[in-house]
């Protein structure tokens, strides 16, 4: 495959990627804009995502002879929300957000890199460790919306049923040490390349 043909594959990726990037952003305004329109409008009602307690399905109803493995996801629709439940709700809206952007942000500047021909540079050595450390941080964000959450829910009727509590997801700690390691591994070259280029 020659240099054009990879250039060429790369800047269709980093068009892909500028794509998702505004989609993203438009998609999270609308998001929040949506929710707050809800909130203040008639009726003045915030939705907000939650799980109830495998043991309270019985109050659910659940059709003979079936029982839940795990909690199920609902939607809690929170009457005359205050102005703290919408404060948190916008954070637990936006928190998400800003990381998937943070994180298409960098990807992009990485494909970029490889678009002008020089991907094995220091610039995407830190990007790759900070992509990494984004993935290593999401259960201690989950943890985090999981609390704000229960803030929010803690005042309506159905708090007892519903279930808060962090569950611990390993997929994107494993993908972020698999990115520190490649991280690692661009860093290596790009020592080696600075070696050889200081003996020419």
């Amino acid at each position: 495959m020659n240099q054009q043909m990879k250039s060429r594959k790369a800047g269709a990726l980093y068009t892909i990627l500028t794509a998702v990037l505004i989609f993203g952003v438009v998609l999270g305004i609308a998001g929040v804009a949506s929710k707050y329109s809800k909130a203040f409008g008639d009726g003045g009602t915030l939705q907000v995502a939650a799980k109830v307690h495998p043991e309270n399905l019985d109050t659910l109803e659940l059709p003979s002879g079936l029982e839940a493995a795990q909690p199920i996801p609902v939607i809690v629709n929170v009457q005359d929300p205050s102005a703290l439940q919408l404060t948190l709700s916008t954070i637990v809206e936006l928190i998400p957000w800003i990381i998937g952007i943070w994180a298409l942000l960098i990807l992009r500047a990485i494909v970029g890199s490889i678009k002008n021909g020089d991907p094995f540079g220091n610039a995407n050595v830190g990007r790759l460790r900070k992509l990494g450390m984004i993935l290593l941080a999401f259960p201690l964000v989950a943890m985090l919306l999981s609390f704000l959450v229960g803030g929010i829910l803690d005042s309506t009727p159905n708090a007892g049923l519903l279930n808060n509590s962090f569950s611990l997801d390993l997929a994107p700690v494993a993908a972020g040490l698999g990115v520190l390691v490649l991280a690692e591994v661009f860093a290596h070259g790009v020592r080696l390349r600075e070696d050889i280029e200081g003996t020419v």
